[in-house]
């Protein structure tokens, strides 16, 4: 109960921060929001790559989380003060991502070690539910009471703030993770990178990286055109049935995983991806009615990736090398996908925004962005990787493929 616990608790400060970011910064700096967007994929392998190495290195859970946590909330806070200026909000991007990385990582490092797979699939449900709670809250707050978590420079900056205060509980939950790692091997870190030379292991890593240049769409772009399309409320809305099917469909994944393996898992979930840009898409050019339902297709979306890459890394990567190898894959395939598609989407709303009517525009011209090329180009890479795992073999049906298998100690 304990996991479940703590990751209800970091949901519910991660939730806030997760739906708001993307509307209060576009509606702040409009397109130069993307600076905002790329420290924050710089920041982000960094902390899962630092928090993962340091827990390998030196066998510690407890000591690194707590103290992570405690940093976490302030940054959180202060990332959406009214006041702050764009370097400023830079800056504080950055940090605030890479707490958010490396909390995460020593949660699931802690989580994987105590219950298994199986059981980490339905205490990060748990997770899920957070989510939809401060969601629910926020959504209640918006409608309920019109301009209650508005500021003078943005309608979405109380909401993240208050997500900060959810860390200060959560860091004190934090007390009862246990507080050594349960991994006894003895620790190299040039083994992780042996891991990377195994063809399966740098083709997933290389098909990895183009899908998170896609995806990146969903975290930082989505929100404001939900924003934009619907207001606050239709952001709260849209993410609050975002978790319907991610509820369900997380401890199902280990049941799909066991009997099929985790390429079942990828072609949904970007299947998933499909449907929802060519939907997003199809909105740009022509509204689509009841188009907020399409968030329904995030559970499955992005549920069936992440458990996919989760499972998948625990068969590349042994116990005493999972952080490391976690940490890689978050410098080399997602925050580094993620960084060029997040830039990238960012020089297409500038161009497609040049030579609309101003007077349309909100406060930092955000309502001027055209959010139809982004979809797009998300649309076809989801459709590359979907045919890529379609074609390649599953590495996990090949039992003896590469001495790198979870349990397996790798080869001096």
């Amino acid at each position: 109960m304990i996991y479940a616990l703590l990751y209800f608790l970091y949901f519910l400060g991660h939730g806030s921060y997760f739906s708001t970011l993307s509307p209060y910064m576009l509606e702040r700096f409009g397109s130069d929001a993307r600076f905002v967007f790329l420290a924050g994929q710089m920041a982000f392998p960094a902390g899962y790559f630092i928090a993962g190495y340091l827990s390998d290195r030196f066998r510690t859970i407890r000591g690194l989380l707590v103290p992570m946590v405690l940093l976490h909330a302030p940054c959180q806070f202060f990332l959406y003060w009214p006041e702050l200026d764009l370097p400023a909000a830079t800056v504080l991007g950055g940090i605030t991502r890479f707490f958010f990385a490396a909390n995460m990582q020593l949660l699931t490092i802690a989580t994987l070690e105590a219950l298994e797979l199986r059981g980490f699939s339905i205490s990060r449900s748990a997770g899920t539910l957070g989510f939809f709670v401060v969601h629910i809250i926020l959504f209640t707050l918006e409608t309920q009471f019109p301009g209650l978590l508005a500021t003078e420079v943005s309608a979405s900056g109380t909401g993240g703030r208050a997500g900060s205060m959810f860390l200060v509980v959560f860091a004190f939950a934090c007390l009862f993770v246990q507080k050594e790692r349960r991994a006894s091997d003895q620790y190299f870190f040039m083994e992780a990178f042996k891991v990377l030379k195994h063809r399966p292991v740098a083709l997933f890593f290389a098909i990895s990286f183009v899908y998170f240049s896609g995806y990146q769409t969903v975290d930082y772009y989505l929100g404001g055109y939900l924003d934009q399309r619907y207001g606050m409320a239709g952001v709260y809305g849209g993410w609050c049935l975002a978790t319907l099917l991610e509820l369900p469909f997380l401890p199902l994944c280990a049941r799909i995983h066991a009997r099929f393996g985790s390429t079942p898992l990828f072609l949904v979930g970007t299947g998933a991806g499909i449907l929802r840009f060519g939907l997003f898409y199809w909105d740009s050019l022509e509204p689509v009615p009841g188009l907020i339902l399409t968030q329904l297709l995030h559970g499955i979306h992005f549920t069936g990736y992440y458990m996919g890459t989760i499972f998948r890394l625990r068969h590349f990567f042994p116990d005493h090398l999972y952080g490391t190898g976690q940490g890689l894959f978050m410098v080399l395939a997602t925050a580094s996908g993620a960084l060029i598609g997040s830039y990238l989407a960012g020089l297409l709303l500038e161009i497609t925004a040049t030579g609309h009517d101003p007077s349309r525009s909100g406060p930092s011209g955000s309502a001027d962005l055209q959010y139809g090329p982004v979809f797009l180009a998300s649309l076809i890479i989801h459709a590359l990787v979907f045919f890529s795992f379609l074609l390649m073999q599953d590495p996990e049906k090949r039992r003896k493929s590469f001495p790198g298998l979870a349990g397996e100690k790798l080869q001096e």
